[in-house]
């Protein structure tokens, strides 16, 4: 009988930790949302599946999205038509590498807490926008 109850318990452990995602994970693909809803991702000419009701993992799977350890590393939304400010909440992307932004119509101010993300890279003066 116990050989038993702990193979079901742990059954039931592994699934738990399949079906909840960690924090990282989660903070990730929150900021990715509040930046598609802030800048009309609606409207964008880019990243059709950033509508996805896969709210997790699936993020890594987008083509401008790059992923390490199911961690956002890089943005490639160049010439997308974002449209709308740049959320403060893009400081909490703290594996961010690399971004790209320009070439769209984004407003209101550059926001300081991409002065957070000291692991970016190459986001040099063309890669990010001009904000209007």
């Amino acid at each position: 009988m116990k050989r038993l109850s702990f193979a079901f318990l742990a059954a039931l452990v592994t699934n738990a930790s399949a079906d909840n995602p960690t924090p990282c994970m989660m903070n990730d693909a929150a900021v990715l949302r509040e930046l598609f809803n802030s800048t009309r991702g609606n409207e964008w000419t880019i990243g059709n599946e950033w509508t996805d009701s896969d709210p997790f993992c699936s993020f890594c799977d987008w083509a401008e999205v790059r992923c390490k350890n199911n961690r956002v590393t890089g943005l490639s939304l160049a010439n997308g038509n974002l449209n709308g400010p740049i959320p403060t909440d893009i400081g909490l992307l703290s594996e961010l590498k690399k971004l790209k932004l320009h070439n769209n119509r984004l407003t209101g101010n550059l926001p300081e807490e991409i002065g957070k993300l000291n692991k970016l890279t190459s986001s040099g003066p063309s890669a990010l926008p001009s904000i209007v």
